[in-house]
């Protein structure tokens, strides 16, 4: 199937005018399968813009994947204020899936996108692997590098930020490591 829209109003739509406008995207999907244990299915697209709390982003390049409960997925967007990338993986077989990802945030400016008040930029490499996302019992890694946050005037860089959970003979675990907290 080839689905485009040009324009397509989701605040009326949804019922959420002061957050939503419109979307013009192009997307292709194949596939067979409506059963998630046996379907295989891509998706490969472009969202040429939408309208979020009033910022119309542009060019959100969409790609994925699902074969044999597995799941790859690809996007990136490069806008004037926002240019990140991010691939990932999920094992959709168990209840709560396993999970990695890669991302690459070059630079988000929070006030044009009015997502805060003030001049904010954040910029950041994040990995993570997690193969079990069951709330009750996570277990996983989060490394966040190269870490920078700009708010008007100051910045406050951060090396790394490790975030490890797991359980031990004690229990549950989280832990967090970065240079500003322990």
């Amino acid at each position: 199937a080839t689905v485009q829209t040009a324009a397509l109003d989701l605040g009326t739509i949804l019922q959420q005018k002061q957050n939503l406008g419109p979307l013009s995207s192009s997307f292709t999907i194949s596939g067979k399968g409506a059963d998630p244990k046996t379907a295989k299915a891509s998706l490969k697209g472009r969202v040429n813009s939408i309208v979020l709390k009033q910022y119309n982003y542009r060019d959100v390049d969409l790609s994925g994947s699902l074969a044999n409960q597995q799941v790859t997925f690809t996007t990136s967007i490069v806008d004037p204020n926002i240019h990140v990338s991010l691939t990932g993986e999920a094992d959709i077989s168990k209840e709560f899936p396993a999970v990695t990802l890669d991302a690459m945030i070059d630079s988000i400016k929070l006030q044009p996108l009015h997502l805060a008040p003030a001049t904010t930029i954040y910029r950041a490499k994040i990995k993570g692997n997690f193969p079990v996302t069951d709330p009750d019992h996570l277990q996983g890694n989060l490394l966040i590098t190269q870490s920078l946050l700009i708010r008007d005037d100051q910045r406050l860089q951060l090396d790394t930020i490790n975030l490890l959970a797991g359980n031990n003979d004690a229990g549950q675990f989280i832990k967090l490591n970065s240079d500003m907290v322990n």
